[in-house]
């Protein structure tokens, strides 16, 4: 636990070191004054007027003041950074403290807040830990008690002057020099619109300091309170669960086991065509994983279809709830009566009201999803892509044959609408956190559903509130209004969902028979192959043995045939020597006597031989007839087992084929498919058909109905819990403060109408502030390979599962610290290096946590382990294709798209031909831009003008201008801006300058975007500056992969291929 707090501190002092800046005061009047100038309400003879406030901000500093201390503190040296990375803002204005004062000069104590950098400047003078928030709480103390002296309590130079001795004599520490001329900037702030009306939320002063140090803050001190790591951040920090118990998921054993029927969720998204080997693999995997919590990882590299997995991983949690949803005879069960009782704003009569709240079951506070990225784009995309009906099939959604929809009026209200300015009428809303839109101008988005809201800052919010609210065209009680009476039928649609679970499992259960009849089969086979050996043997043996005794019964004939000769024999001896014979030959010749005799014992010798010989046989015989009944009948039962060995057999056989012949590719056969290419199995999925796809996609659709009828059914306690958290997203004070007790209850009643939300990390800490640990049901964090591990952390804290998906070879996150300094911050606190934030992203961590993945071979022979990977790559054509493949993944990617279909669009749109390299060795540079390289990409995007090569929404060229260095990027925009008539003639400005911002910029930026064709400028003054962009693959591997059809590389070629990748980029693209 003490190594995970020092983590915590050193991730917090680095953003603790995050200077921040004054706020630009847009069409606000603003002064920046010495203490000793008159202050704005100090002016006298005007009337007093209450319709404005004052955003003061003061102790100003320089920037460069503050950096060469902090570099002397940890003695040290800013390391050079080309790409701007991790550069540090190191010029301009900051400050210590902010405060609201009203028009008449009060100060509202109560908003004071505290640049967290002067705690790590403290902390790191003292060698001891400074919490900023202690610091804050006693500033205001001594504020208070020093205000409660004063006669009128007003403001004015010295009045700042003093919190600032009180803040430095609290710290024991200040800047070295603040600055003199320039004390105090204070923003006047208007409270009514410019008709004179009052705001209905009155503005408010934004956090100063890092959008992460308060959830860092909070994790850190909710440690040291409890004594105890809360378990996701400890499985983050720690990597458990990783190890030697780690399971290879790319093994063909291991895929088969996480693929088993019973493995499939039951629902799915609607999609056209099934996911992938991989994808499934990771989807089954993550959803059993993550059942009562952790952390699972996926490593999708570029175009492997992330937001695909996503979107099946969301089907089958909405269908999950839906499955609680089904238990309620009566949905207002699921609601009971919390003890806050809400007082709401007085009516237009100005009457009161007050009113009960509800909490929500248990069982369904785990549900809510939250997207949420570093990547504004990636949080655009998936919030985007959910209710886009390009993204479902059939096109439209049925149900009970007729076409469905889920609240689709809505969605396009909230994302194909305009984007709500904020919460202050004709006061714009600060751009504080997120460039994504919570919605924009109509561009060809068709909605089917609110699966998602884009939710994180505060006009997205408001925006979300207002178009979902009971005042709205299009809100959900409205729109709930218009839905046939049969469709919000709670028992019919009980019942509809009830039987599509079960024709999901009536076909598992198919498939499940398939798999069990498979291996009986074989075995079947194999026992049959035994039995019919054995049978072959039990007859070889018996005939072995009836050879036997024909054999015993030829000797015993033979021998009686022997017996016979030799008692004639013996006979006729006896006739041929009479007695009298024998006495003549003993007398007169005892040689012929002597023959007789010995002819007379050999014969009787024979005779008795004979017999030994014949018993024996006959006692042979006699074993051998008994040893032949035994194999008769051991023969007649090894052929009666095989038999039945083979009618069953046929049986399994025949089973199987109808199994085969019903299920069709759902009927997966281990052997058959270890034996297909390896490109072939990672495009295939088995243990699934059309009618499962279908059925499993017909589930979800008949959740979502199950969704609507149950809010419709719940009542007066729905309704109520869904304004509240309306209101709690619109910030409206009659809610806040009840939020600690109710929130939570608030979110998930919202998430029963909207599943998904998004949000970047910037905005987590705000959005979710009522939000504790583990009480956001999953998290779903996309390109987790460009998050900061520290800015992922209040989101996975919040978490009860969070499934991360991203890539770690691609872009690494960025960052606004020295690489050398953060590793001197880190020594400091004692944390891993492991931890270090300039080194790792959020999905190495991640990946460590899972032990569900595989080890990859890097570009430099070196092992990585990721979480579990996807493997194909559908994007890019080559050499895009084949250059990420080599460089970063060790040629492990797929390709997954028809060769043909790049055929026929090279016919359809030929573009400026194939794939090259734009050779360029002349210009001088200035910084790492070439003019002579912006010359030739400026000629490629009028070429693309004038052939009419664009997006169809804006009518200006279709593709992306990126490179590895900043200032290449800042050059390029500024002379398609010079030139703009030769590309963009007659576009309104504003439409050229989003398109500047949005096609223009560095590889950092472009990370989860795409586009038909790429021009790849290098720029790259120095060697050592084309080092750092190519010696490892991340970057060359972005650029490539941003191109789907088209890249077009400019630069020295002979200078990149000095550098490792820059190498291997020359020798796939030609010149």
């Amino acid at each position: 636990m003490a190594a995970h707090a020092n983590t915590l501190r050193y991730w917090l002092d680095v953003d603790a070191l995050t200077y921040p800046d004054i706020p630009s005061p847009r069409k606000r009047r603003h002064y920046t004054l010495r203490y000793s100038d008159p202050l704005p309400w100090q002016k006298t003879g005007q009337p007093l007027v209450q319709d404005h406030k004052y955003f003061v901000y003061f102790a100003l500093v320089q920037k460069q003041v503050l950096e060469t201390e902090l570099f002397e503190l940890f003695r040290t040296s800013a390391q050079p950074d080309p790409g701007g990375n991790h550069q540090r803002k190191r010029t301009g204005k900051t400050f210590l403290c902010a405060m609201e004062v009203g028009a008449d000069g009060r100060p509202a104590i109560a908003t004071l807040q505290l640049a967290a950098f002067s705690a790590a400047f403290a902390s790191k003078k003292f060698g001891r830990p400074v919490s900023a928030p202690l610091v804050l709480q006693a500033l205001k103390e001594k504020i208070a008690n020093v205000q409660s002296d004063t006669g009128s309590g007003v403001a004015d130079g010295a009045w700042f002057q003093q919190v600032i001795e009180f803040l430095v004599g609290e710290l024991a520490w200040q800047p070295r020099e603040l600055m003199a001329t320039e004390q105090i900037c204070i923003h006047r702030v208007p409270l009514v619109s410019a008709k004179g009306k009052p705001l209905r939320k009155p503005p408010e002063m934004d956090p100063i300091n890092s959008f992460y140090v308060d959830d860092l803050q909070r994790i850190s001190d909710g440690m040291a309170g409890s004594g105890a790591c809360a378990s996701q951040v400890q499985a983050y920090l720690d990597g458990a669960g990783g190890g030697q118990d780690r399971i290879d998921v790319t093994q063909p054993p291991v895929v088969d086991a996480l693929l088993r029927a019973d493995h499939f969720p039951p629902g799915r998204w609607p999609s056209k065509f099934p996911l992938f080997l991989m994808q499934q693999v990771a989807v089954n995997t993550a959803l059993r994983t993550l059942a009562d919590g952790g952390i699972f990882s996926v490593n999708g590299p570029p175009g492997t279809g992330k937001t695909t997995l996503l979107m099946d991983v969301i089907a089958a949690r909405i269908v999950q709830r839906a499955e609680v949803l089904a238990r309620y005879d009566v949905p207002e069960q699921a609601f009971g009566k919390s003890p806050v009782t809400i007082t709401y704003p007085p009516n237009k009569g100005g009457k009161i009201y007050t009113g009960p709240s509800y909490f929500l079951d248990e069982a369904l506070l785990d549900a809510g999803i939250v997207v949420a990225s570093a990547n504004n784009k990636a949080v655009e995309n998936i919030t985007r892509d959910l209710p886009n009906m390009d993204k479902v099939w059939p096109q439209p959604l049925q149900l009970d044959g007729q076409d469905f929809d889920y609240f689709a009026a809505t969605a396009q209200a909230v994302l194909g609408g305009k984007t709500s300015r904020g919460d202050n009428g004709d006061e714009p809303a600060p751009d504080d956190d997120e460039a994504a839109p919570a919605g924009g101008d109509d561009d060809g988005l068709r909605c089917w559903g609110l699966i998602s809201a884009p939710l994180g800052k505060k006009s997205n919010r408001g925006h979300v509130a207002d178009q979902l609210g009971v005042f709205a065209d299009n809100g959900i009680e409205n729109m709930l209004d218009q839905l046939p009476t049969e469709r919000l039928d709670w028992s019919r649609a009980r019942a509809r969902f009830a039987d599509a679970i079960a024709r999901v499992t009536a076909i598992q259960e198919r498939v499940a028979a398939f798999d069990a009849a498979l291996p009986a089969c074989q075995s079947a086979r194999q026992a049959l192959a035994v039995a019919r050996a054995a049978l072959e043997t039990a007859a070889g043996q018996r005939g072995q043995c009836q050879a036997a005794l024909e054999q015993l019964d030829a000797d015993a004939a033979r021998l009686d045939s022997d017996l016979q000769v030799n008692l004639s024999e013996r006979n006729q001896l006896a006739r041929d020597w009479p007695w009298w014979r024998l006495l003549l030959a003993y007398l007169f010749n005892r040689g012929a006597h002597a023959e007789a005799g010995r002819q007379r014992a050999e014969l009787a010798s024979d005779y008795l031989q004979l017999r030994a010989t014949r018993a024996a046989n006959k006692r042979t015989q006699s074993e051998r007839q008994a040893e032949l009944a035994t194999l008769q009948r051991a023969e007649q039962d090894a052929a009666a087992l095989a038999a039945r060995l083979e009618r069953e057999a046929a049986a399994l056989e025949a089973q199987l084929a109808r199994l085969r012949a019903e299920l069709g590719p759902a009927a997966f056969d281990p052997a058959e498919f270890a034996a297909l290419p390896a490109d072939q199995q990672q495009k295939a999925l088995p243990r699934t058909n059309d009618a499962l796809q279908r059925a499993r996609a017909e589930v979800f659709i008949a959740g979502l109905a199950l969704h609507q009828a149950f809010i419709k059914a719940a009542g007066k306690p729905f309704a109520t819990s869904f304004r509240l958290a309306l209101a709690m997203l619109s910030g409206e004070a009659h809610v806040q403060q009840h939020l600690p007790l109710i929130a939570r209850h608030l979110w998930a009643t919202f998430f029963l109408v909207v599943p998904v939300v998004s949000s970047t990390f910037a905005s987590v800490a705000r959005c979710f502030r009522d939000l504790g640990e583990g009480e956001i049901g999953l998290l779903l964090i996309d390109e987790a390979g460009q998050a900061v591990p520290s800015h992922a952390l209040g989101a996975i804290w919040r978490a009860r599962r969070a499934l991360v998906v991203g890539d770690p070879l691609q872009v690494e996150p960025v960052i606004n610290m020295d690489r050398k300094l953060d590793y001197e911050i880190l020594k400091f606190h004692q944390a891993s290096e492991a931890h270090q934030l300039t080194s790792y992203s959020a999905q190495h961590l991640a990946d460590r946590a899972n032990r569900y993945g595989a080890q990859v071979r890097q570009y430099d022979g070196s092992e990585l382990w990721v979480g579990s990977p996807l493997r194909v790559h559908r994007r890019c054509v080559d050499p895009m294709f084949s250059v990420s493949n080599a460089i970063a993944y060790n040629n492990k990617m797929v390709f997954g798209p028809d060769p043909r279909d790049e055929e026929q669009a090279s016919l359809a749109r030929p573009l400026l031909g194939p794939s090259r390299w734009i050779d360029v060795t002349a210009g001088e540079f200035e910084e790492h831009f070439n003019p002579e390289e912006g010359r030739k990409a400026l000629d490629i995007v009028i070429a693309y003008a004038q052939q009419g090569w664009c997006d169809a929404k804006d009518e200006l060229p279709e593709l992306y201008l990126i490179s590895p260095f900043k200032s290449v990027a800042e050059e390029m925009q500024a002379l398609l801006r010079e030139h703009v008539e030769r590309w963009a003639d007659g576009v309104e400005d504003e439409t050229v300058d989003d398109w500047l911002k949005s096609h223009v910029g560095t590889v950092h930026t472009f990370q989860g975007k795409e586009s038909e064709s790429v021009v790849f400028i290098l720029g790259g003054k120095t060697p050592g500056a084309r080092s750092w962009a190519a010696t490892t693959p991340n970057i060359v591997n972005v650029a490539v992969t941003r191109a789907k059809r088209r890249l077009y590389v400019i630069g020295n070629r002979q200078a990149w291929s000095d550098t490792t990748f820059g190498a291997r980029l020359a020798q796939a693209v030609p010149g």
